[in-house]
């Protein structure tokens, strides 16, 4: 589905949350039967917003028979929205090319994940709204305004893919507010029996003996890849040979010194030591009385510590405003449908006017809006980046480069890196119709207000109304059944 923004959009953000809540109605209870037997699982949505050569595009794709869920949550919300379903050969993703490197392209791309556990939410739109006027600042206008600014050449995509998650998850991550609250411990040693506190550290020794030889390899690469020997390599390189001996020269005189310093500082421990003389200028310590510190509670009487069924944990009690806020927002995070998310982006460009920096610095430079410290906060995927270095860098960049265009052009949620639980407000935080004082010039937008389809079995059904009004009333079609067709009702 092509997406042409209303001209004249005054709803709030909020209307695209309520949008996504509707479209979390396609995850349903499965039996163990239909999973493992008959294979079914949720089908993905995928939500995009692409620019080519500075003119921005929205695109939702889903399966055929999820269109109309999709089409009525964005008709509920959006009366003046305009639709245009293009056919797979009409599909934008045939401009970009299928591999590199190519001829006249390229390209560099990512993918989002978060950095921490997923119950901590990202920054949403509610951080950027004025509690005193009211007034909105979207973070995502720096994103339209690259996209926006894109030289003649330049393309760049950005896509989410959606996968609902069951409720289950949220409650299954409850017990982590428990934790942070205090009315439940933690990973810490307080809480645990002696048995326990043993077999932490019995797995830490482990692991530890397990991963050293890997630590020691990757302490020797480091070495030969960054120490001496990539010095001589280099002067090697550059036909300075006479710099090599140099190089090895100076190291050996260091080599030297170190080792008598350490001599001397040996020997130093045995020898005996003179009194130190009185110092004239030394500084008497001062003679200070002593100090008294008055520690003083206050307490509110209006609350009743001891009212049946209330229980103060000992942790909140002193929990600052900030920590509060956190848990605060975790909890709304938890209290809201849930999607599994694949966020991507990806930056094309011909090679005369193809620019690492808008991809490094303005596109990642877009999402920090969105990042909190203390919450959550997004960075570059390590599988799916499209660098590489030290061995066979070039080589890795093109196999990195080819699988996250094979994977972004699939719409695949599953490939690449870990997938992000983010829940509907976050959803609509990274994905969502500019305001109207927000549009740019290269946005497209409805033209005039696009009334609804009427309530007709016929057009509900498939067809396609310009066909049907070829036809004298009171005729029959010749071309029965008509190829267009499309069931509306499925098993």
């Amino acid at each position: 589905m092509e997406l042409a923004v209303p001209s004249r959009n005054v709803r709030h953000i909020e209307a695209i949350e309520q949008t996504f809540a509707q479209i979390h109605g396609l995850r349903r209870q499965a039996t163990w039967w239909e999973i493992w037997w008959k294979g079914q699982y949720v089908l993905k949505v995928t939500l995009e917003i692409v620019s080519f050569e500075g003119r921005i595009k929205f695109y939702i794709t889903s399966t055929f028979k999820h269109k109309h869920l999709i089409e009525h949550a964005l008709y509920a919300q959006y009366p003046d929205l305009e639709i245009k379903y293009l056919r797979p050969e009409e599909d934008f993703i045939h401009i970009f090319p299928d591999k590199m490197p190519h001829p006249e392209f390229d390209m560099l791309g990512t993918e989002y994940v978060a950095s921490r556990p997923p119950y901590f939410p990202l920054k949403t739109y509610r951080e950027y709204i004025d509690k005193k006027t009211g007034e909105y600042l979207d973070p995502l206008r720096h994103l339209w305004e690259l996209f926006n600014n894109l030289r003649e050449g330049e393309y760049m995509w950005y896509q989410l893919v959606l996968v609902p998650e069951f409720e289950r998850w949220s409650l299954e991550q409850r017990k982590h507010v428990d934790i942070l609250t205090g009315k439940k411990k933690g990973a810490h040693h307080h809480g645990k029996s002696i048995l326990g506190i043993f077999g932490d550290q019995l797995s830490s020794i482990f692991w530890y003996i397990l991963l050293l030889p890997w630590n020691i390899l990757k302490e020797v690469f480091r070495q030969l890849t960054g120490g001496t020997v990539k010095i001589a390599s280099d002067q090697v390189t550059k036909n300075t040979l006479g710099e090599v001996g140099r190089q090895f020269k100076g190291t050996a005189r260091e080599t030297g010194r170190q080792i008598y310093c350490l001599h001397e500082a040996f020997l130093s421990q045995f020898r005996k030591r003179k009194p130190k003389s009185p110092a004239s200028n030394a500084v008497a310590p001062p003679s200070w009385g002593p100090i008294n510190i008055e520690n003083k509670i206050s307490f509110d009487p209006a609350i009743n510590v001891n009212a049946p069924g209330v229980s103060f944990p000992s942790d909140y009690l002193f929990m600052t405003e900030r920590q509060k806020q956190v848990i605060d927002a975790v909890e709304r995070k938890l209290s809201q449908p849930a999607f599994k998310v694949c966020m991507r982006v990806l930056y094309f460009a011909k090679k005369p006017v193809f620019s690492k920096f808008r991809f490094w610095s303005e596109s990642h430079g877009a999402f920090k809006h969105f990042n909190d410290l203390e919450m959550n906060y997004l960075n570059r995927g390590f599988w799916s980046r499209t660098t590489a270095d030290y061995f066979f860098a070039k080589k890795r960049k093109i196999f990195r480069q080819n699988a996250i265009i094979a994977n972004t052009k699939s719409r695949d949620w599953y490939a690449g890196d870990d997938w992000n639980y983010f829940s509907v407000e976050e959803v609509a935080s990274l994905w969502h119709f500019p305001h109207q004082h927000d549009l740019l010039a290269n946005i497209q937008t409805a033209q005039t207000p696009v009334a609804p389809p009427p309530n007709s079995r016929g057009v509900r059904a498939g067809f396609r109304r310009e066909r049907l009004l070829e036809v004298e009333v009171g005729s029959v079609p010749s071309n029965l059944p008509v190829e267009e067709y499309e069931y509306y009702n499925y098993k």
